[in-house]
């Protein structure tokens, strides 16, 4: 399996727009710091979520940030993040 930081930081890159001379430390915020609109996030997820055959629980972390239970950085770091799909359990495609 790829390196969860890696790909983390190509998405960026690719999808979500991030300047390729921009550095990406791991500690960064995706959505404070690197200006990740909602729709760039849901499409760097569901990538994500493809890429590591997971499901990132996105909406309910979501709904924490907005309900102000969570910081944005509990999640939508790029070492939250990456280390939320290391602990999450692949899913069964059946064979897909």
């Amino acid at each position: 399996m790829a390196d969860a930081r890696s790909v983390i930081q190509s998405f960026l890159h690719e999808i979500c727009d991030v300047p390729a001379s921009r550095p990406l430390e791991g500690g960064a915020n995706l959505i404070d710091d690197l200006n990740v609109d909602s729709l760039a996030l849901l499409d760097l997820t569901h990538a994500l979520d493809q890429q590591f055959r997971v499901s990132l629980p996105v909406e309910e972390w979501l709904e924490a940030i907005r309900s102000g239970r969570a910081p944005t950085a509990r999640y939508f770091t790029i070492d939250a993040l990456a280390d939320h799909i290391t602990n999450l359990s692949p899913r069964d495609d059946g064979g897909r």
